[in-house]
């Protein structure tokens, strides 16, 4: 069945430092209503490219990591926002791979709600759940 919407893979990197969740974020760069925004990182997924490959290459692009397929742990794939599907992606950052700067707490990011894309806000939300419930 053919689909008009837009694909994205995004990587949500965490850590869980004394039964608290930490997750990564950048802050959007662009000059649209986003700009300045806490996100994850991810983008488009090119034609003839994976979700995998789409989401490995993103974040190669936007954070200079390089991390493996294997790494990284599917955790949803949103079909209800408009014109988008949005396929998310976990990495449990036990290295530090990531600036340990971009890591905010989960609490300060609902805190921050007005700095959260609306898309991520939903998913913040289901991730805030999922944490609770099974990797607490």
């Amino acid at each position: 069945m053919a689909t008009n919407k837009l694909s994205i893979a995004i990587l949500i990197p965490y850590q869980i430092k004394n039964q608290a969740i930490f997750f990564w974020t950048q802050e959007r760069k662009s000059k649209d209503e986003l700009a300045g925004l806490f996100e994850f990182p991810g983008g488009k997924v090119e034609k003839g490219e994976s979700l995998i490959d789409a989401c490995l290459r993103e974040v190669e692009e936007e954070t200079e990591v390089k991390l493996t397929g294997s790494s990284l742990e599917f955790f949803k794939t949103y079909t209800d926002f408009n014109k988008v599907l949005i396929s998310v992606y976990l990495f449990h950052d036990t290295k530090d791979h990531f600036s340990t700067r971009g890591y905010k707490h989960l609490e300060y990011l609902r805190e921050k709600n007005a700095q959260i894309p609306p898309n991520n806000k939903i998913i913040l939300a289901e991730l805030s759940e999922y944490f609770q419930r099974f990797r607490a």
